[in-house]
């Protein structure tokens, strides 16, 4: 069942059923799928720097807290590192003009009306994307951050 909502500039409209079935396909998301040093501190930080209101409006897309799709990390400018990522959930953008990013706490948010990754479990469906940024301190120690990647 669709819903709309209007966000950030935006007028989006999805499915949270579809989105979170989706979901439950995936065993393993981006960032642990990965197992880098970056990715492993993006694992560790998102429970503490993942806002509320953020966290709610993932719910309400279907979308869990540990549901990117992708996730990358520069040098900050505030912070050691600065992040960003996205998820996909099925649905559009009805109005608004792609990438503009708004302010949801420390994380700024945008959407892209395609998804760039192919995943199995999104394949045949129409995907949008939300994307995310935000800068992060280091959450692993300095042996946690110097330890080879884990695999996958």
């Amino acid at each position: 069942m669709s819903t709309q909502l209007d966000i950030g500039g935006y007028k989006i409209e999805f499915d949270r059923e579809a989105t979170a079935a989706c979901y439950a396909q995936i065993a393993v998301p981006g960032p642990e799928a990965c197992g880098c040093a970056q990715c492993r501190n993006w694992a560790a930080a998102r429970d503490h720097v993942v806002p509320a209101d953020v966290r709610q409006f993932l719910a309400a897309l279907g979308i869990p807290l540990r549901g990117e799709i992708e996730v990358w990390e520069v040098p900050g400018e505030s912070q050691p590192h600065f992040y960003g990522g996205w998820y996909f959930f099925v649905g559009r953008i009805v109005a608004g003009m792609e990438r503009h990013e708004f302010d949801c706490g420390t994380i700024l948010l945008s959407f892209a009306s395609r998804g760039s990754f192919a995943v199995p479990a999104f394949e045949g469906k129409q995907v949008c994307e939300l994307h995310f940024t935000t800068e992060v301190g280091e959450y692993l120690s300095q042996e946690e951050y110097a330890a080879l990647p884990k695999p996958k």
